[in-house]
This record gives C-alpha cells, structure tokens and sequence, in this order.
C-alpha cells in the first residue's frame, strides 16, 4: 500500500514538474501529508532566504543555541557521569591516535603550552615556602621512580590539596604529595578528592 502511494505522481508547483511523491518533503499542513514544492524546490528556498535574511537568520540560531545551552551541558555532563568506563575503553583502544592528535595539536600550540608551564612553575614557586628544602621533596620523587620502574605500571607524584584547586591551593610541601598511578592522578584532575 505504501509502495503505490509513493508511486503517484504531483506536480511541483515551483518547478512544475511531475515528480514521485517519494520526492516531496513531509507536512502535516497539505491533505496528503506531503509539500507542495519539491524537495530540491523547498532546499533552494531555504538557501535563498538564508542568503537574504542571514542577519535574522543568525540572530535566531543564536537565541536557540542561548535557550538550548543549560540542557546541552547537563546532558553532556549526565553522559560522561553515566559512560565513564565506555570513554575509558575508547581512549585505551585508541592511544596512539590521541597522542598523534596532541602531537599536532602540540605543534601549532606551543605557545599555550609555553605559557600553561610557565603557570605551573609559577604557582608552585609562590606555594613552596621559604624555610622548605629541594631536598625534602627528593624520596618521594626517587620512590615514585621504583615505582614505576619495578611495576611497569607509570607513577606519578600528585599534590594532595591542588595548587591552583578551585575553592582551595594547597603548598608545595612533602606533606602535601602522594603518588598515584597516571590513570588516577589523570582522573584526579585539580580536585580536592
């Protein structure tokens, strides 16, 4: 039944072309439920009144993207809640993609990377205290190293309380470091945990 009914033909009153009904857009306005211009009709439609109006057309899309933004956000944060062993299993099976992709993304970049250490060195600069000594930090560096060479598995020496945490900074002082694994300093992230 359906088959014949996409069979019959229309005319396209734009083109004046008979065509299938297959090739007419859905509307829910026209009796047989489809448009009375033709597919290819109602897209150069489309193209011409955005090219003439792309003022009122941009502010419009802006309004949506405005009115739709919150809702966007709190589904991208409820996906990446609900999937995080799914993203975990995604980035393991494609490591050398992501690293070829920073790699690039490195090179045109260096300056942001430049700049990102040079905030880091800073802030760890301004949160070590005077009366403390590089040599305190020395064992827990060296014990992070036979960590990782003697499980295989990288090791990383993370700050307790974050030196540039959102609500908190913590000092860059030997009671303040653990080590993680990578896996869990990278999860971590600057929280509190």
């Amino acid at each position: 039944m359906l088959n014949r009914w996409l069979k019959q033909k229309r005319e396209c009153t734009k083109c004046r072309i008979e065509k299938k009904f297959s090739e007419f857009p859905k509307s829910s306005k026209s009796s047989l439920g489809i448009d009375t211009r033709c597919k290819l009709c109602a897209i150069a439609n489309t193209k011409r009144y955005v090219v003439t109006n792309i003022d009122k057309v941009k502010a419009t899309r802006r309004q949506q993207y405005e009115r739709t933004k919150n809702e966007r956000a709190a589904y991208v944060k409820n996906w990446m809640r609900d999937n995080k062993q799914k993203r975990l299993a995604w980035r393991l099976r494609n490591k050398e993609k992501l690293r070829s992709q920073f790699r690039e993304w490195s090179e045109r970049n260096k300056s942001k990377l430049v700049a990102k250490k040079a905030r880091r060195r800073s802030a760890k600069l301004c949160a070590t205290p005077s009366w403390v000594k590089a040599e305190d930090f020395l064992y827990i560096y060296k014990e992070c190293r036979e960590m990782t060479k003697s499980t295989g598995v990288e090791y990383q020496v993370d700050h307790i309380v974050p030196l540039q945490g959102e609500n908190v900074c913590g000092l860059h002082v030997p009671w303040n470091l653990q080590i993680l694994s990578k896996i869990e300093n990278v999860r971590k992230k600057n929280k509190l945990i």
